[in-house]
């Protein structure tokens, strides 16, 4: 098995680490907002996101969710944010029944009592998700991550085009880490092209090191 070489310290990205910090600093005033990460394999994608929350860990919540190749499942990275939201924050959705069951369909320890007869379609999971991302963002801005996005679902595809138009009035930054060297990662751009318009709406395009920071890095 080939281990990951990883640096104790980041080399080459102060650029693209200075502009995820200030959309941290953004949502902690308000302003939200949703990064797509995007470069091959290896290129220190992942490395930049974990260095962005080691330095807002502090001050932010954090959360992760993963997409699988294999084993898709309608908003299954969503589902993964919402079970460490509800477990950092387990009051935030104390009196907030309906989202409680609607959201429960997707983590079920959600439910409470009865099953009820809430809305079932797709819209209303995603605004359940909003809802609960609002709610814990007001009581402490959170920093959330979407890993492997070229292996993304559709329904997870859809919500990120629901959320994109909300994202710029919460507590939220929500960080889409993505491959661009896999045939995947096709059908997923055109979601990027699209929401990247949006002001709110943003992407890092991660590119290879240069001679001198391979060399910092060898050191």
């Amino acid at each position: 098995m080939i281990q990951q070489i990883r640096c104790a310290r980041l080399i080459g990205r102060a650029a693209e680490l200075e502009f995820l910090r200030e959309r941290c600093n953004d949502a902690r005033l308000g302003h939200g907002s949703l990064v797509f990460i995007n470069g091959e394999a290896g290129i220190g994608k992942t490395r930049l996101v974990d260095e962005t929350i080691r330095l807002a860990k502090l001050t932010m919540h954090h959360a992760k969710g993963f997409c699988l190749e294999h084993a898709r499942s309608p908003l299954g990275p969503l589902a993964d944010i919402v079970r460490t939201l509800n477990t950092a924050a387990e009051s935030v959705l104390a009196l907030q029944r309906n989202v409680r069951r609607v959201l429960a369909r997707l983590v079920p320890e959600l439910e409470i009592g009865q099953p009820g007869a809430e809305a079932q379609g797709a819209r209303s999971q995603y605004a359940a998700i909003a809802e609960m991302l609002r709610r814990c963002g007001a009581r402490r801005p959170a920093l959330l991550v979407i890993e492997d996005a070229h292996w993304a679902d559709v329904s997870t595809a859809e919500f990120l085009k629901y959320y994109a138009g909300r994202v710029s009035e919460s507590n939220i930054v929500l960080l889409v880490v993505s491959r661009t060297d896999v045939a995947a990662a096709t059908r997923f751009a055109p979601v990027i092209a699209d929401l990247r318009r949006r002001r709110s709406v943003h992407a890092l395009d991660i590119e290879p090191l240069g001679q001198a920071e391979m060399q910092s890095f060898a050191l």
